[in-house]
């Protein structure tokens, strides 16, 4: 019986620095603090679908070095399955450089590594498709590997997930071999083509990038949370208020949720908003996969927010 989900993208070593308001460009600012987490898109959401319940493997590479050891033995001890993920021993393991000032926000730099050598052959070899329910692949690793995932999930009719993050220009033919495409505003704007600055935006968007073969785009929109948009069904979920300590890792936590919930059977509604709610928990935590919730911790921030009739905490 198909269980698993195969997630393949990329896995890094975050050193992540706390200051009190991101640099303008040339400027230098003081670090408030500085310390190192395990993250990758890749691995945030295997190590997100863990934590929510979901049987996961990761297929990546890292490193033959320090990080890479940590960053698989901290995937094992969050329960994914890392017999897929390769090391590399001519290339050290991908490195993102994160500054976070107070509000929340940040902005990233990312060096691939050995990220950059997965390519089509680990897939073919690694993938294991005929054991999986679901594939979610994202873009920081190149793109080969990941054209040929989802072509190959495509065909054996296995649910396929695309965070297009971060956005590159992609064939007609990709488009058409993804199920669900999660992108956030930005990525939104770059890949229709279209300005993103409201709802309406996001609806015209989402409509161009039907035309292109992929079937149904749900967007993270930050505060103004989420829209889901296909040929049959378009609504909006709003945003969950929560005071926000760091956006790393949300979205991640965004595509694990709702590819949990949509594989088990969950309505498409039920799937957004059970995202939002995971998505939102993560921000309140520093760092990516340190900030990642279980589901006891989502079921309990539920229900605390049921408790106050409605009003978000």
């Amino acid at each position: 019986m198909k269980s698993k989900i195969l997630v393949v993208g990329s896995i890094n070593m975050d050193v992540v620095m706390t200051v009190e308001k991101l640099p303008a460009r040339g400027q230098t600012v003081p670090g408030l603090a500085m310390q190192s987490f395990p993250g990758g898109k890749g691995a945030n959401q295997a190590v997100a679908l863990s934590l929510l319940g979901s049987p996961v493997t990761f297929l990546g590479c890292v490193g033959q070095d320090e990080s890479g050891h940590r960053l698989i033995n901290n995937l094992r001890e969050s329960g994914v399955d890392t017999s897929s993920v390769h090391i590399e021993a001519a290339t050290p393991t991908g490195t993102a450089l994160i500054a976070v000032e107070e509000s929340g926000e940040n902005f990233i730099c990312v060096y691939a590594g050995a990220n950059s050598k997965l390519d089509q052959e680990k897939v073919r070899k690694h993938a294991e498709l005929d054991k999986v329910s679901a594939v979610i692949a994202s873009l920081e690793i190149p793109l080969e590997p990941v054209d040929l995932v989802l072509e190959l999930a495509h065909k054996r009719g296995i649910t396929t997930v695309l965070n297009p993050a971060p956005a590159r220009e992609l064939t007609n033919r990709i488009y058409q071999h993804v199920d669900f495409l999660i992108p956030n505003e930005t990525e939104l704007a770059q890949l229709s083509g279209l300005k993103v600055e409201n709802l309406d935006d996001v609806r015209l968007a989402s409509a161009r990038l039907l035309t292109r073969g992929v079937k149904v785009v749900v967007s993270t929109l930050g505060t103004q949370g989420a829209y889901y948009y296909s040929e049959t069904e378009q609504f909006h979920v709003p945003a969950i208020s929560v005071q926000m300590v760091d956006a790393t890792g949300a979205g991640d936590a965004f595509v694990a949720a709702f590819t949990s919930k949509i594989t088990a059977g969950a309505t498409s509604r039920q799937a957004v908003e059970f995202a939002a709610l995971v998505g939102a928990l993560t921000v309140t935590k520093p760092g990516a996969q340190n900030s990642l919730p279980s589901m006891e911790d989502v079921e309990d921030f539920a229900k605390r927010r049921e408790v106050v009739d409605g009003e978000d905490v």
